[in-house]
């Protein structure tokens, strides 16, 4: 065992004891009453801190996985709704159209795996009300170097990076369509709008301790800037 210790979990909502076997604490260090992961444990405490009365808002998930943090989610907030999370790179058509409107949107690991994010990240400050919030996840593995695009579709036709130059054809099925890095902020406020700060937590009573589990926070201006 690499790693024991009782805690509160704050997907489950329960006193438990969080276990890990392996080193690698991203996948390993889970709830042993509901299953959770840090980074899912640390995106509930960052909603828990930007948004304080959640409970009271309206949220929209994309990509749910129908764990433990998107159950609560939907029992506890005043509106829940979502899309299913099934392994394919994403496009702007898994994206809703602006029609609606709110409060929270949650997205978890699925932004290193859309073509467009410039489309994506414009559709998500649609979707949220003047003063709402996206609160995501995602490895930020390329920290303080420039983000990277993988994968491309370009015609039509999908290239990916073999590390000298873009191949046609079908990617591994590992790789991701963005390696992103802390530069995300500049590049979601660019295209979107959007203030993002990115929070790292490390906390081992509530079960947050990882690599790459840190979370961001995009909040819309509660008024349009002049």
């Amino acid at each position: 065992m690499f790693l024991k210790n009782f805690g509160y979990c704050p997907c489950c909502g329960q006193e438990t004891q969080f276990e890990s076997e392996g080193e690698w604490l991203r996948d390993d260090y889970k709830c042993m009453k509901c299953g959770s992961l840090p980074r899912e444990r640390a995106l509930l405490m960052a909603l828990e801190k930007t948004v304080p009365d959640w409970h009271e808002k309206t949220v929209f998930e994309y990509g749910s996985v129908n764990r433990e943090v998107s159950r609560r989610l939907a029992q506890q907030s005043r509106e829940y709704g979502s899309t299913a999370y099934d392994g394919a790179i994403w496009d702007i058509d898994r994206f809703q159209d602006a029609k609606k409107q709110y409060d929270i949107i949650i997205t978890q690991e699925i932004l290193n795996q859309i073509y467009d994010y410039e489309q994506v990240f414009q559709q998500i400050a649609g979707q949220l009300k003047p003063g709402g919030a996206h609160i995501f996840t995602l490895p930020l593995v390329r920290k303080n170097h420039k983000s990277h695009n993988s994968i491309k579709r370009m015609n039509g036709e999908i290239f990916y990076w073999t590390g000298d130059e873009y191949m046609k054809g079908e990617p591994p099925l590992d790789m991701r369509a963005w390696e992103w890095g802390y530069d995300i902020v500049d590049r979601i406020f660019r295209t979107s709008g959007l203030f993002t700060k990115i929070l790292t937590l490390d906390n081992l009573e509530f079960g947050v301790r990882a690599e790459y589990i840190d979370v961001m926070i995009s909040m819309k201006p509660s008024e349009k800037l002049q």
